[in-house]
């Protein structure tokens, strides 16, 4: 059966919003800068069409298991949030499922205001809609432009030569009374001189604004009345493929958001995102903090931990699997939780997380053993914590989960549910088999290991892999410094050296004040001045002939050997091979 289509005038609309008409809870937010809601007044200026809206009147019965959202009257180039509305009083509640851009836009233009971020400021002006009526909207401009004169400004009396600003939104006091708008402005423009060719063009303007706002029917749109929130969904997400993208993230937490009962899920899993960024950032300043976890992340894992199908498609968040996230949310809020607090624990923050996927197989054993915990000092957890750190790492440096990550996930699963429940430990020998069956070199390979000698100080990443020659597993609390053995200024005279100077074997972790003292006196003073176990721990070569700078080829040789040795004794290898 054909759709049949109704049309309406701006003014006639308008007072809809936000009394009948709303927004659905999974709608994304609104993202139109004044750019673009500058670009829809000049198209209805134009005539030109704006395509159709799509709508869907929500039957009675269905009200309760709804949440609506207010239209946008303020937009911001900091964002701005809708807030909720369960609009108990509306005769009938229409939810918007294609259109909001367009008719938040034309909220703004015509009633509201746009908060406009100022260079070099912190926070920012709230402007109005203008329109400039000396601006010939069919004549080029200076830039070969042909636009109507539409910006946000602070007020309409900071006019320049040529120029004449209207506020938009007055035309709505003057319904039916054209002619009135008209004389007032008229009388205005001849006491500032005009000359009669530019009086004639802001009449134009005024009139076209009045004929777009009150006599043209330009805004299209089809209402559905049949069927459930399941169709209203469906539809959602097919008018949804064109226009304004919406992420995939976004079109799956719709799906949640529609059946999740008790809980706002796109606000509740917004919020949660937003929690778990804050416990890994914790301890970086602002300019340092990444929000490397997102929408994606939790809802992947939920999948996982559920033990549902990995693929992240429209499909997998079916009815039943968002009833089965909705049922276990709690127990997947406190794997997740956990699994990010011993991230940040281990010292991974934001920046040096470069995949969030390779948290998932950890909070799925944790799920599995919710009597586990990776932050205590109890013998059997230390150890699992200790292997756990160590795996999480290395799938971090060898980008294990790059690429086909849902078939990655789909065998690190299988392998923790059959090898690591039970109180048995974190099955990494499982792990690694089928990282390999995946062609991909697995944490304890003896490639995946040297690799670690190329990186380069300066890197996040380069510092995390410091902390695995390292028997502690707190570096998320323990201050400490990455820096160099030999430090960088003694290469000045040995400038043949500085290319090596910043390899990973000249570094070591150290803390503010071993790094301070470090820097006070000469390099050979400070190394002969340390206790044997000093040298031990941060893998100094015994041999004092190599504590020079003109033996420091040398030193890196020996010091790179030590490092190996280390590295394949913690990660799974009695020892490096030296062939």
């Amino acid at each position: 059966m054909p759709m049949s289509y109704q049309t309406e005038t701006i003014a006639s609309l308008l007072p809809k919003l936000n009394n009948s008409w709303y927004l659905p809870s999974l709608q994304r937010e609104f993202v139109w800068g004044t750019d673009r809601v500058c670009e829809l007044f000049d198209s209805l200026m134009r005539a030109y069409p704006i395509s159709s809206l799509l709508t869907w009147k929500v039957p009675d019965d269905a009200r309760e298991d709804v949440e609506a959202y207010r239209f946008l009257t303020e937009g911001s180039d900091f964002g701005a949030h809708n807030t909720r509305e369960r609009a108990y009083g509306a005769r009938e509640l229409i939810f918007v499922l294609d259109g909001q851009q367009r008719l938040t836009s034309l909220l703004i233009g015509l009633k509201g205001t746009y908060e406009v971020r100022r260079k070099y400021a912190r926070t920012g002006e709230s402007n109005r809609l203008h329109l400039d009526l000396l601006r010939d909207g069919n004549v080029v401009d200076e830039q070969g432009q042909v636009w109507y004169g539409f910006e946000f400004r602070a007020n309409s009396a900071t006019a320049a030569r040529g120029s004449e600003w209207f506020e938009v939104g007055r035309i709505l006091r003057y319904q039916g009374k054209l002619d009135t708008l008209l004389q007032e402005t008229k009388s205005k423009l001849t006491r500032f001189h005009l000359t009669e060719d530019e009086v004639d063009c802001a009449m134009r303007n005024l009139s076209r604004l009045y004929k777009v706002v009150y006599d043209e029917e330009s805004l299209t749109y089809h209402t559905e009345t049949q069927g459930d929130q399941e169709r209203m969904l469906e539809i959602f997400v097919r008018a949804n493929s064109g226009g304004e993208p919406l992420s995939k993230s976004d079109l799956l937490l719709s799906n949640l958001t529609v059946h999740w009962k008790g809980l706002n899920a796109r606000e509740e899993i917004k919020k949660y995102v937003d929690e778990l960024n804050e416990k890994l950032n914790r301890g970086l300043t602002r300019a340092q903090w990444k929000a490397s976890l997102s929408q994606d992340f939790v809802l992947k894992a939920c999948l996982v931990l559920l033990d549902l199908p990995v693929a992240y498609r429209i499909s997998s968040f079916n009815k039943a699997t968002c009833d089965r996230i909705s049922d276990y949310w709690a127990e997947i809020k406190v794997a997740i939780t956990r699994t990010v607090e011993a991230a940040s624990w281990f010292g991974i923050t934001g920046p040096t997380l470069t995949s969030a996927n390779a948290l998932i197989p950890i909070a799925y054993y944790l799920y599995r053993n919710p009597e586990i915990s990776l932050i205590s000092e109890e013998r059997e957890d230390a150890a699992r914590a200790q292997i756990i750190r160590r795996w999480l790492i290395m799938a971090l440096l060898n980008g294990i989960f790059g690429g086909s990550a849902d078939s990655m996930l789909s065998k690190f699963r299988e392998a923790i549910k059959r090898h690591g429940e039970n109180g048995r430990m974190f099955p990494v020998e499982q792990l690694d088999a089928a990282t390999r069956q995946a062609k991909r070199l697995a944490t304890s390979d003896r490639e995946a290991i040297k690799y670690i000698l190329d990186l380069q100080y300066g890197r996040p990443i380069t510092r995390l892999a410091q902390t695995l020659l390292f028997d502690e597993r707190s570096w998320g609390v323990i201050p400490h410094q990455c820096d160099h053995i030999f430090a960088q200024d003694g290469f000045k005279h040995f400038k043949q050296f500085r290319d090596q100077a910043d390899g990973f074997a000249n570094l070591t972790l150290l803390s503010a004040a071993a790094n301070n003292e470090k820097h006070a006196v000469p390099f050979a003073e400070w190394i002969g001045g340390q206790e044997d176990a000093f040298l031990e721990r941060h893998l100094i070569p015994r041999n004092q002939e190599l504590w020079t700078f003109d033996k420091f080829p040398e030193f890196l040789q020996e010091r790179q050997l030590l490092i190996l040795d280390r590295l394949f004794k913690v990660l799974g290898s009695s020892s490096y091979p030296s062939q």
